[in-house]
């Protein structure tokens, strides 16, 4: 899983550094919200998100190896942890591919955008990305519903991190959110313009997110009042003896 995770953060470096002269010297590398150029620069820039997603998958590698010593200290076990780092492993390839194909998409629009022979070529990148990032809430869904309890991966609020039923069916229900939030946003992107999926991919996150804390608020409420119940049974008890 690390040489695929590394070999996928390497990749748009490597396809940046064999397109790059084939870029005009002056490339776009900012467009407003109507989608029209408002800032230029040098060609050298494509080289910027490769980098940064090399620096992001070093961080999430430190990460990783941080979970692992920790194992078994207090609440973190050795057995919650492993878990957890499974999923977290998982989870990285999917986000730096979504990257590494966001940077693609970017190179075809710096080629097709400064070049006064193919500019105006239709390109929706922001469908693209919208369908990309629709795509991405799936593998990161059904992740998050495998997590186990902790304070670094996974749908963590006070109500979700009070016990492991909690914690399991906050997630598990999360989990479901958002890979719904995923199949709706690709939908949208299919039927839309790019601007309007990712709008209407927000408002599907937003949603998904007040129902996902009502639902952790309740399965906590029920939690506490069991334990409550359960320490006022035991006052009884001890009273009768």
């Amino acid at each position: 899983m690390k040489k695929l995770t590394w070999g996928i953060a390497l990749f748009p470096l490597i396809a940046t550094a064999a397109a790059v002269n084939f870029l005009p010297e002056k490339v776009p590398t900012h467009y407003n919200a109507a989608g029209e150029i408002d800032n230029w620069g040098s060609r050298n820039s494509a080289f910027l998100l490769p980098i940064f997603i090399i620096i992001f998958t070093a961080i999430f590698e430190a990460i990783a190896q941080g979970m692992k010593r920790r194992a078994g200290d207090g609440e973190n076990s050795a057995d919650r942890a492993k878990q957890n780092i499974k999923v977290l492993q998982k989870i990285v390839p999917w986000v730096i591919g979504a990257m590494g194909a966001f940077h693609l998409v970017m190179l075809v629009k710096m080629c097709a955008d400064g070049h006064a022979d193919i500019s105006n070529m239709p390109i929706d990148d922001m469908r693209i990305y919208a369908f990309i990032l629709g795509l991405i809430f799936i593998p990161i869904g059904n992740s998050v519903s495998k997590t186990r309890r902790n304070g670094l991966v996974g749908f963590r609020l006070k109500w979700t991190l009070y016990n492991d039923v909690t914690w399991q069916r906050s997630n598990l229900f999360g989990g479901v959110c958002l890979m719904l939030v995923g199949v709706c946003t690709m939908i949208s992107a299919a039927f839309m313009s790019g601007l309007a999926a990712i709008l209407l991919m927000l408002a599907y996150l937003n949603v998904a997110l007040v129902v996902m804390m009502v639902y952790a608020k309740r399965v906590y409420d029920e939690e506490k009042g069991k334990a409550e119940s359960s320490g006022a049974e035991v006052k009884d008890q001890a009273k009768r003896f």
